[in-house]
């Protein structure tokens, strides 16, 4: 049997979830409804980098945990930020108005139960 749990985790008003399954963790980015399959490490720190924990921290317990150089550390770590960074981006999508017609070229009436809905349509 599969054991799946989940957590949440808010940042301001990013929202990441992660999953975990079998030795990977799939990673859910809200702000642009995209996802990563990780090893369980790269979401650890992707959790921490999401929980505010400063990079020169991180790096530290990975040369403890995982036993290498602190440089390395240090540079994996900041690749894993800029690729939180590069997910928690929003695209700015402009919003165009709506102008509403002074005529319209047909008029369809709808009944539901015992509402009756008049809608306008500016083309046939």
């Amino acid at each position: 049997m599969l054991f799946l749990s989940t957590k949440l985790f808010f940042l301001k008003k990013n929202t990441i979830l992660f999953k975990e399954i079998d030795n990977k963790t799939i990673v859910w980015f809200q702000d642009n409804n995209q996802y990563i399959v990780v090893e369980q490490l790269v979401a650890t720190i992707l959790q921490d980098l999401n929980n505010g924990n400063k990079q020169k921290d991180i790096a530290n317990s990975l040369v403890t945990q995982i036993q290498i150089p602190l440089k390395k550390a240090t540079e994996f770590v900041k690749d894993v930020s800029i690729l939180l960074k590069d997910n928690s981006k929003v695209t700015e999508q402009k919003i165009k108005t709506a102008s509403i017609p002074k005529k319209f070229e047909s008029t369809k009436y709808y009944q539901i139960n015992q509402l009756i809905f008049k809608i306008d349509f500016a083309t046939d």
